[in-house]
């Protein structure tokens, strides 16, 4: 076994008699530290297991319309894994395990609309359609859907609830790459419905401080049919730039139901414009609209001027509407100038209507409030708690109350809230 001693690279040509396939037909184990990279003009087949519990696999096929594909016993258990290029294709109802127990890559964590190289697609089943949505098992095939500007097309369904530990070891630190990103005139977004159909994506990992298009599980949301639901974010610790979020950095278009986020997420901002840092959202405008949701996430401004709240930092031109959600979590905005809410930091020209904050607000300026900190929009039956909040004014709107008053039916219902 070579690998015992050296790195090996297993090639192919294309020219004469040569198909360019490379097929494994055998088991591969090692347990060395090196790294077997499969080199192959065509496609690639694994119809046997690779085993290299210390060691790096790396895929290269000939492009990017060329497969990666296996068989049942095409299983994967390496230390670290990196597809350079290809189409890594297994949708199958029982599919062969894969085991990455430290970095987990795709094109060297470049992916997204501008990436040409590769494209992971792991699922029970699915087309990635609207009607035939990707039955998502793994946090392997939840980062293949920001592979490609194809990928993040693709409708997704939770098939179960994903711990996404192992992402602080991706990308040298960097944990998982956020799905889709803002290029610029929509381009970069996840576009189609993901439904975790009430399942949770836990204990997920991002430190990407210098990335202001978009940080989240989500970077970037901007397209009437992208439909985020039925979806929790447990235990997250995430940290970007100008636009970050629990669930979503920058959401542009679009709708996010019955969702929610806990952990801490903070934020820098390091470019004006698109800025902003929330428990859920980073930045929200246009016609995004947030229903029956909530973050229970503590949320940091790093920098002295941010927009920084509960549930969403900023509020951006064009509307958007946050709905029947809350936030309890703690806000800690910039210490100078910025724009801290329990619920919203600011809200430009869009709406909030029966939804309320309970968490710790501070933040240096005036622009601190319980629930908004500052506000050109409209704010109706919407409450934050005095008490818990330590703030007893709200400058962008909103009513104060005593926690006791919070946890009075009669505080909502003389609000015009439907509460049973």
């Amino acid at each position: 076994n070579n690998l015992a001693t050296a790195s090996v690279t297993i090639n192919t040509g294309s020219t004469g008699a040569q198909s360019g396939i490379i097929t494994v037909n055998a088991p591969i184990t090692w347990t060395s530290a090196n790294t077997l990279l499969l080199d192959a003009a065509n496609n690639i087949v694994i119809n046997a297991a690779i085993s290299g519990v210390n060691g790096t696999l790396q895929l290269r096929a000939g492009a990017l319309a060329n497969t990666i594909t296996t068989n049942s016993s095409g299983t994967i258990n390496v230390a670290n894994f990196n597809l350079l290029r290809g189409t890594w294709s297994q949708i199958t109802a029982t599919l062969p395990t894969f085991n990455v127990t430290n970095n987990f890559q795709i094109n060297s964590g470049s992916m997204g609309n501008n990436n040409t190289n590769a494209a992971f697609v792991r699922a029970l089943s699915g087309t990635g359609a609207s009607g035939t949505p990707l039955v998502i098992t793994d946090v392997y095939g939840l980062q293949g859907i920001g592979s490609t500007g194809t990928t993040l097309g693709y409708a997704v369904n939770l098939n179960n609830s994903i711990d996404a530990s192992i992402t602080s070891n991706w990308n040298s630190g960097a944990g998982f790459v956020p799905l889709g990103e803002d290029l610029g005139g929509g381009s970069g977004a996840y576009y189609n419905a993901f439904n975790g159909q009430g399942y949770t994506i836990s204990n997920l990992f991002i430190s990407r401080v210098s990335r202001n298009t978009g940080v989240g599980l989500f970077g970037y949301v901007s397209n009437g049919a992208a439909v985020i639901s039925n979806l929790g974010v447990v235990n997250a610790n995430i940290t970007g730039g100008s636009a970050t979020g629990g669930l979503i950095g920058y959401f542009n278009l679009g709708t996010v139901n019955n969702s929610y986020t806990t952990g801490s997420v903070s934020g820098n901002q390091n470019a004006q414009g698109n800025y902003g840092v929330g428990g859920l959202a980073g930045m929200f405008s246009s016609s995004a609209a947030i229903n029956r949701s909530y973050s229970g996430a503590n949320v940091t401004s790093l920098s002295t001027n941010n927009s920084t709240g509960g549930l969403v930092g900023g509020n951006g031109a064009g509307g958007g509407a946050i709905t029947d959600s809350y936030a309890y979590g703690n806000v800690a905005g910039g210490s100078a100038s910025g724009f801290t809410g329990g619920l919203v930091g600011t809200l430009n020209t869009g709406s909030i209507t029966r939804s309320y904050s309970t968490g710790a607000v501070t933040g240096g300026g005036s622009n601190v409030g319980g629930l908004v900190g500052a506000s050109s929009g409209t704010v109706s039956n919407s409450f934050w708690d005095t008490q818990t909040s330590g703030q007893a004014a709200s400058p962008g709107g909103g009513t104060g109350r005593t926690t006791a008053q919070m946890q009075t039916l009669s505080t909502f219902s003389g609000a015009g809230w439907s509460i049973t």
